[in-house]
């Protein structure tokens, strides 16, 4: 869940800098318009994708490696949590590695 929040809170970031530098049109500077905003916000994406599903992996290792040396009731704990990263991780590399086929299927929608 917090990795979901620290996307909302980066897309509209993002998003933010983006209207504040855009471009001069419609008669003002902070119109840049939705299209060019999401574009930048998923490149933006395309890029952190893979380094956090990594980060996420090695995250889920070092979790589950400390866990083993904790009391049986933190142990099962931090286990969970490291799973739960672990998939996380996978989750995001698939998506990550699906982005393109992705946005070709999402283009035909869009123009047909």
């Amino acid at each position: 869940m917090f990795i979901f929040y620290l996307f909302v809170i980066f897309g509209l970031g993002l998003a933010f800098a983006a209207n504040v530098t855009g471009n001069e049109t419609a008669n003002s500077p902070y119109n840049i318009g939705l299209t060019t905003t999401v574009s930048r916000l998923v490149a933006t994406l395309k890029i952190i994708a893979p380094q956090l599903s990594i980060l996420l992996v090695i995250l889920s290792g070092i979790v589950y490696a400390f866990s083993i040396s904790q009391p049986p009731e933190s142990r099962g704990k931090m286990q969970s949590i490291a799973v739960g990263l672990l998939i996380g991780g996978i989750i995001i590399a698939a998506f990550a590695f699906a982005a393109g086929q992705i946005e070709q299927g999402s283009e035909g929608l869009l123009k047909g």
